[in-house]
This record gives C-alpha cells, sequence and structure tokens, in this order.
C-alpha cells in the first residue's frame, strides 16, 4: 500500500470515531485516548489477523475511559480479532463493555 493510499484509509478511520481533526496533529497535543486509538489504527492497518493491546493502562495511565474506547474500536470496524491482555485487578473496568472477555484458566 502506498503511503497515500495507508494516509487515506487512516484518515477515514478516524473520521468514523470523529477524530479526523488529529490526523495532521503532532504527538505533543494530542491526549492519551487519542494516541491509544492512533495505535490502534495503525495495528489494525498492519498484515496480521489479530489485533494485541497488551496493558492498555500503560499507555492511557488509568483505564477509566476503556468501554467508550471499546465502542470507538468496534466503531472502526477492524475485521480482525482484537485481543486485550490486562491484569485481573482491571477486569472490574471491562464489565458492561460491548467485547466479548474470555478468561484464561
Amino acid at each position: 500500500m502506498s503511503v497515500s493510499d495507508a494516509n487515506s484509509l487512516a484518515v477515514n478511520m478516524l473520521r468514523k470515531i470523529e477524530l479526523e481533526k488529529i490526523s495532521n496533529s503532532d504527538v505533543s497535543i494530542c491526549r492519551d485516548d487519542e494516541i491509544f486509538l492512533v495505535m490502534f489504527i495503525r495495528a489494525v492497518m498492519s498484515h496480521e489477523k489479530n489485533v494485541i493491546l497488551k496493558l492498555p493502562s500503560n499507555i492511557l495511565g488509568n483505564l477509566f475511559s476503556i468501554k467508550t474506547l471499546i465502542q470507538q474500536m468496534i466503531k472502526i470496524d477492524a475485521n480482525k480479532k482484537i485481543i486485550i491482555l490486562d491484569l485481573v485487578s482491571n477486569e472490574n473496568y471491562y464489565e458492561g463493555s460491548e467485547c466479548s472477555i474470555e478468561k484464561l484458566s
């Protein structure tokens, strides 16, 4: 994919979640949740079959907005399996979210 095509695709994904305004922004002026979503979009655009998010709180600083971010990730319609790896102690942040949560035994 050309750089131009990749940029267009990324801007379209940002438009789906009403964040097109940050498409040309410097990372230093973006909020943590915006950076998280841009990183998610970059992962979605890869050739990998799955998107694995390991400890989102390391990027976000906290998980208070994770349910909203999951809704936005669903709107992007990645057509990929999204796997979130997190600590059991953070389980309550994901309760009631629109994603299926599998517990490993």
